[in-house]
């Protein structure tokens, strides 16, 4: 699996946006999570790909 990870600034918080490609599944993936400093949960997740319907 490869996965990239890049710290950017919206709104005045910290985000966090990860990419990459699962192999074994064929599928790419985007991430992008509220970072701020504590344990993350559930809330934190802004955008999640995995729950996007497939394309066809």
């Amino acid at each position: 699996m490869s996965r990239h990870h890049v710290r950017l600034s919206h709104c005045g918080g910290e985000i966090v946006v990860v990419s990459g490609h699962d192999r074994p599944l064929s599928q790419l993936f985007l991430l992008v999570l509220r970072d701020e400093g504590r344990p993350m949960c559930e809330d934190d997740v802004l955008y999640d790909s995995l729950h996007q319907p497939a394309l066809d």
